[in-house]
């Protein structure tokens, strides 16, 4: 992806934007060119691969850890920033608090296969059309754009707490949620409210 997509020349090169956004798993608004996305949730954007809290900045993204610039920016999106002076040593909290604490180091997670690991799903009301109201395809697009998997609410990474994806769901549990629960280093930026 090279970058957000601003206006496309023509149709056709929208429908290819959005075939190599598939093709190569990038977000299709992503405006840095850093692989994540603060535009879109969907078409692999923050809710596949995290929040990209400087939409502006390559540098600064989920699990970017450390990069040269002002020292206590949050250059990996976990919302922890700033620094302390003791005694007139400057130190940061993400090396107070996730570096220099051996309990507090970070994990992380790889997951092999695409939909087997996103939470693949089709709504059940989609197969029964007696139960159908005017409500049960008013999230169609996001499902498509989703390529109807939920990775808010995978089994690995799902990070949604008690919402639901189009369709209700019970509050996620995930190995990413108990990693959070357990050192608060691991986590993504929340996705700032509207």
């Amino acid at each position: 992806n090279s970058g957000m997509l601003a206006s496309p020349a023509s149709a056709q090169q929208w429908i290819i934007d959005i075939k190599n956004t598939f093709d190569n798993h990038e977000p299709l608004f992503d405006e840095d060119s850093d692989r994540y996305s603060a535009g879109s949730a969907t078409f692999r954007g923050h809710d596949w691969f995290g929040y990209d809290t400087a939409r502006k900045n390559p540098d600064i993204y989920p699990g970017a850890g450390h990069a040269s610039g002002k020292v206590g920016t949050d250059f990996d999106s976990n919302g922890i920033s700033g620094t302390r002076r003791v005694n007139g040593v400057t130190t940061t909290y993400k090396d107070l608090y996730c570096d220099d604490e051996p309990r507090a180091s970070r994990r992380g997670l790889i997951a092999i296969g695409d939909s087997a690991t996103a939470h693949f799903s089709i709504p059940p009301e989609w197969w029964n059309g007696s139960v159908w109201t005017h409500d049960t395809f008013k999230h169609f697009n996001e499902c498509l754009e989703n390529e109807l998997d939920w990775p808010t609410k995978a089994w690995g990474s799902g990070f949604a707490r008690g919402v639901g994806a189009p369709f209700e769901a019970p509050e996620t549990v995930s190995i990413y949620t108990r990693l959070y629960d357990l050192n608060h280093c691991s986590y993504n930026a929340p996705i700032p409210e509207p």
